[in-house]
């Protein structure tokens, strides 16, 4: 789970002690908010395990250029060329 505002108030609640009906108002119609919407603070945004490997951001140009550079390394190491 993102930790956003929709997370931090349901996690709120939950220790309260709140009830299903009351933590079911905090995300019904958040995947909507957050898909269709754009909303990714209120929306239920969905992420996979990968999110935990996320340890920072970058241009997407220097993720691109990193990517190309260990390609070609790899390529030139064992005598094959780009295509």
């Amino acid at each position: 789970m993102l930790k956003n505002k929709m997370a931090r108030q349901y996690l709120l609640l939950e220790k309260r002690g709140a009830s299903l009906e009351e933590l079911e108002k905090v995300t019904l119609g958040g995947l909507r908010r957050a898909v269709f919407d754009g909303d990714v603070e209120t929306g239920s945004v969905m992420s996979g395990q990968v999110a935990g490997m996320l340890h920072e951001i970058r241009p997407l140009r220097q993720i691109f250029e990193e990517l190309y550079a260990g390609g070609k390394a790899v390529l030139e190491a064992t005598g094959q060329q780009w295509r």
